[in-house]
């Protein structure tokens, strides 16, 4: 069972996504990647999917994610993108399985027209919601499916407690396994948080077995010696190979387990009589990261009804969510795609915000070979719309590569260059001078997306080589909340945003009074997140939390084009310092040079 279409229609940022998964000659499916900035709508379209994989998971067995009866994501009109009826959505999967999902602002009765196709015929007149599955219909292929191959989410917060955190963790050491041995019970859940746990009870099993049970004594010239012969000592070759891809070692390598004492399980790994780590599961944290998911992968089919013997028998659906999330870059660019690679069965859907991981992937798979879209739009796009950020990528090696990237886009320029943190800062500035009546300001420099306050500070950090020879100013603006101090060196400035008193204290939306944001709330409570008032002891003494509110991070597009549509000109006041310092780096600005 491999996913093959996906179709959302307003959810949340996502207006109208359509994705055709795509399969090699051989069938085997092709890696998915999923790219686009915060708010794009990453998490809502993986939700998507993974909510179909939990519903068939449920419709099969008893020990399922989530309860019977229940949903894994919630359905509600407010997710309903700004402006629109209704949201839809529908998930296929090969072998004619499939789930919809549809939900309308009002009851269907009031619609003068049906506004999509998804579900409508089957939504009753006085119903506002609908949801169908054919997991029920098509139970005994599907039970197959599940029971023979791996379906697995790895959700973005994900993480494993490092050995040395505390000492509660230091006694968790390996024990055998317990499962459920009845029919109805998979022992396999969907939703996999920090496995690591599970994962060394199972491999120390793995491991008892091809010691203690596959073992036996082969006469040879040289002398008995012991041979190791069996479905345990084959699944163990697996995990091997899988060690020696991280470990970086010779495919010929030969590697030898060792199990500590019995009251410290710990599982070790040496080679050619040296030892290359005493505890498996102490490496580094994103060794570690990367063990949980590929260890978790194998360990789930190894609980299958199908037959392991390399990591190219593994099949199935694997969701990962920030893919790259803990990983150094050269794990990011190296070492993860080739462990994709060892798995060519098995259909990957990842979200990244990693452009060095798609260089990665481009290098190693090949560009044809894995698909990449960028979300809201959905649409396919080229791997070399990546490259121009590998040299940001490349500083942390080499620092001239980073500066050199961003002296030359300053270079280039005729005129200031204003670096934000997000797109969406980028609307509400434009917005704010023409509210204001300073629209003019606006021909008089340019406003890139910084992707985040960390490339402003990659900037910042350069600024010696930046301002060097240089006849264009560089402002970089960081949001109120960034805990920076404005400062100036030569031709580049750091402008923090002022913290006004308002109910939204955090990012460029503090700028907007309170009479806006109650307007949204009462309009689409789901684009504002509110922390109610709370009391703790400190001390011994009673200490009052207030009310907070702050933006939803799916929500900040769509809280952005609402704005845009309804402010009125005061709403922008707060952005009245902030226009008056880009009408002055403008008037400022030198004349350019005969070489620009």
């Amino acid at each position: 069972m491999y996913l093959e279409k996906i179709r959302i229609q307003n959810v949340g940022p996502l207006a109208n996504v359509s994705l055709n998964a795509k399969f090699k000659d051989d069938g085997n499916p092709l890696p998915i990647v999923i790219v686009g900035q915060n708010g794009a709508g990453k998490s809502l379209f993986m939700g998507t999917i993974v909510n179909a994989l939990v519903d068939a998971h449920a419709s099969i067995f008893e020990d399922s994610d989530v309860k019977k009866g229940m949903v894994f994501k919630l359905r509600a009109p407010q997710y309903i993108r700004h402006g629109e009826t209704f949201y839809a959505s529908e998930v296929a999967f090969t072998g004619g399985l499939a789930i919809k999902e549809l939900q309308l602002v009002k009851a269907k009765s009031e619609f003068e027209a049906a506004p999509t196709d998804i579900l409508w015929d089957q939504t009753p007149d006085s119903e506002s919601s609908s949801y169908d599955s054919n997991f029920h219909d098509v139970r005994e292929p599907l039970t197959q499916d599940l029971e023979g191959q791996s379906h697995l989410y790895f959700p973005p917060n994900r993480f494993e407690d490092p050995a040395w955190l505390n000492v509660e963790n230091l006694r968790s050491n390996a024990s055998y396994a317990s499962l459920k041995n009845f029919r109805n019970y998979s022992n396999r859940p969907v939703v996999t948080f920090a496995p690591l746990r599970d994962i060394q009870n199972w491999l120390l099993d793995i491991i008892y077995d091809s010691f203690a049970t596959e073992q036996t004594v082969v006469n040879t010239f040289g002398g008995p010696r012991m041979s190791y012969s069996g479905a345990a000592t084959e699944i163990l070759g697996v995990v091997t190979e899988l060690f020696k891809k991280l470990l970086k070692l010779p495919a010929e390598t030969s590697v030898q387990w060792s199990i500590g004492q019995r009251s410290r399980r710990r599982i070790g790994l040496s080679a050619d009589g040296k030892v290359l780590v005493n505890n498996i599961f102490g490496l580094s944290t994103g060794e570690v990261v990367l063990l949980g998911i590929f260890l978790s992968i194998i360990r789930d089919f190894d609980l299958s009804t199908s037959a392991l013997r390399s990591t190219g028998d593994v099949q199935g659906v694997v969701v990962i969510d920030e893919v790259d999330m803990h990983l150094h870059t050269e794990l990011q660019f190296d070492l993860l795609p080739k462990l994709i690679s060892m798995f060519p069965k098995v259909q990957f859907v990842l979200t990244t915000h990693s452009p060095l991981f798609v260089l990665g992937m481009a290098r190693y798979l090949g560009a044809d070979n894995f698909q990449l879209h960028e979300l809201p739009s959905g649409l396919p796009i080229d791997v070399e719309r990546f490259s121009e950020f590998k040299a940001a990528f490349d500083r942390m090696r080499e620092t001239a590569a980073f500066d050199a990237l961003v002296r030359k886009q300053v270079e280039s320029s005729t005129i200031p260059s204003v670096y934000v943190e997000g797109t969406t800062d980028i609307d509400y500035i434009r917005a704010a001078a023409r509210a204001l009546g300073r629209a003019e300001v606006l021909s008089g420099f340019g406003l890139f997306d910084g992707v985040g306050s960390g490339n402003l500070n990659k900037i910042w950090d350069a600024r010696k080589a930046l301002s060097t020879g240089l006849n264009r100013k560089v402002v970089l603006i960081y949001d109120c909340d960034t805990r920076k101090q404005r400062d100036a060196y030569q031709d580049i400035t750091k402008y923090v945003l002022e913290q006004l008193p308002n109910r939204i204290a955090s990012g460029i939306e503090n700028l907007f009074p309170d009479s806006l944001i109650e307007r949204v709330m009462r309009e689409h409570q789901s684009y504002i997140d509110v922390c109610p008032e709370m009391t703790r002891t400190v001390g011994g003494r009673p200490v009052t939390t207030p009310e907070s509110w702050s933006v939803n991070t799916d929500a900040k597009r769509n809280l952005c084009d609402w704005i845009l549509q309804n402010a009125e000109p005061n709403d922008f006041r707060g952005f009245q310092d902030l226009v008056e310092m880009l009408a002055t780096l403008v008037s400022d600005q030198p004349a350019p040079s005969a070489t620009h």
